[in-house]
């Protein structure tokens, strides 16, 4: 299943979703990632107090990745010209690299 974010407000109802889905509660997940259930609350009401580490962490318990993925409708004309001269992207791209 797939969660959009858009906006850091949706992070938190995203957050408590993916918890509930794999059937556990606040306590158990912020035991889980080495937090206290009061800490786990205040990330799923106030995402923006999460660090990014603490997001990774929390959202490997939950068995879940984050993916960042390009919007091609939205970039298609703005795409650099390719070494041939047209737009469409390199296939050499860094970030087709595995880190």
């Amino acid at each position: 299943m797939n969660f959009k974010l858009q906006t850091l407000q949706q992070l938190g109802p995203h957050l408590r979703a993916l918890r509930r889905r794999q059937g556990m509660s606040q306590a158990e997940l912020g035991q889980r990632i080495g937090v206290s259930q009061s800490r786990l609350a205040r990330i799923e009401g106030d995402p923006s107090s999460v660090s990014f580490d603490q997001l990774l962490d929390l959202l490997h318990a939950l068995g879940t990745q984050l993916v960042l993925e390009t919007d091609d409708r939205r970039l298609g004309s703005s795409l650099p010209p390719s070494k041939d001269g047209d737009k469409t992207p390199d296939s050499s791209s860094a970030l087709d690299q595995p880190w």
